[in-house]
């Protein structure tokens, strides 16, 4: 294991404690996640609004929503 590696779990491992430890962590079945994103093109920029939604073990959903051109009605794009 390279030093980096060892420094890295020691960090994780701090992590883990100070939100509740291993045994709060195993008990996470579901996490949510929402924010903005940009996205550039060239001269061109895309933005909008994403949620991930996560369900332990291995199900999630992404769903990005923006507004082109200023309109009125979004475009959602979903990704599972």
């Amino acid at each position: 294991m390279f030093a980096e590696d060892a420094h890295a779990q020691e960090i994780l491992k701090q992590a883990r404690n100070a939100i509740g430890g291993e045994d709060l962590l195993q008990k996470i079945q579901s996490l949510g996640i929402k924010g903005e994103y940009r996205r550039f093109f060239g001269e061109r920029e895309l933005a909008g609004d994403r949620e991930v939604s996560i369900l332990l073990p291995d199900k999630y959903l992404v769903e990005d929503a923006m507004n082109p051109g200023g309109l009125s009605t979004a475009m959602i794009s979903t990704a599972v």
